[in-house]
């Protein structure tokens, strides 16, 4: 056999599960856009609101807009699984 080939032959999807090693996960493009991880794993997100049509806000509520918010729980690890942790 030619050193450059590939000793176990073509590589497709049925043929990494035989020979045991899947294709990587990929973290999903929007997910990542729209969450971050902080350093003891919590799950953020922004709030809704903080965008446009902010005029007739008061300032009271823009300033409570503009926090991050905790994700509960169930939504954190659903998250977490997209983010690829």
């Amino acid at each position: 056999p030619d050193s450059r080939q590939n000793p176990v032959g073509p590589v497709g999807p049925a043929r990494l599960k035989e020979i045991g090693t899947m294709p990587k996960m990929k973290t999903h493009s929007g997910a990542k856009k729209r969450f971050r991880l902080t350093g003891t794993g919590k799950v953020m997100r922004e709030q809704a609101g903080g965008r446009h049509l902010l005029e007739h806000k008061s300032s009271k509520k823009t300033r409570s807009i503009a926090n991050d918010v905790q994700l509960n729980k169930p939504q954190a690890k659903k998250i977490k699984k997209l983010l690829g942790k």
